[in-house]
């Protein structure tokens, strides 16, 4: 019987689409709507949050958590951003790396700046700041 029910589920993981895959979009743009954190922000004309791939910023409550915010509000504001999804998370957010205009990477920006740090487990090093 437990050989049944795991090739059961087997089967059907093997036959699953992602949730990536199925409703999010490879590429979004767009000039910045709000900024959520240091790490997160909306693209008018896209309904989901847009979660910066490979980089760590400090959550509410954090000491630097309004710095953060307010770095990123300043490097995209007035600019178009093109965010090119790498995952889409827990939350049901959609996680891109995310360009300016210039080809800028905002999460080279925001580790640069010090308002960030790089997410090593989900990066793989990609920032070369992880040991």
């Amino acid at each position: 019987m437990k050989i049944r029910i795991a090739s059961v589920v087997l089967a059907a993981s093997l036959f699953a689409v992602p949730v990536a895959a199925a409703e999010y979009p490879e590429i979004v743009s767009g000039s910045v709507e709000r900024i959520v954190d240091g790490d997160g922000l909306y693209l008018v004309g896209y309904d989901h949050q847009v979660r910066l791939w490979g980089i760590d910023a400090p959550e509410r409550g954090d000491k630097g958590y309004s710095e953060a915010g307010a770095h990123l509000g300043s490097l995209t504001d007035g600019y178009e951003v093109q965010c090119n999804q790498k995952d889409v998370d827990q939350y049901r957010r959609l996680v891109g790396q995310c360009f300016l205009p210039d080809g800028t990477d905002l999460g080279v920006e925001m580790i640069s700046s010090g308002h960030a740090i790089e997410y090593c487990s989900f990066s793989g090093g990609f920032y070369g700041t992880c040991n």
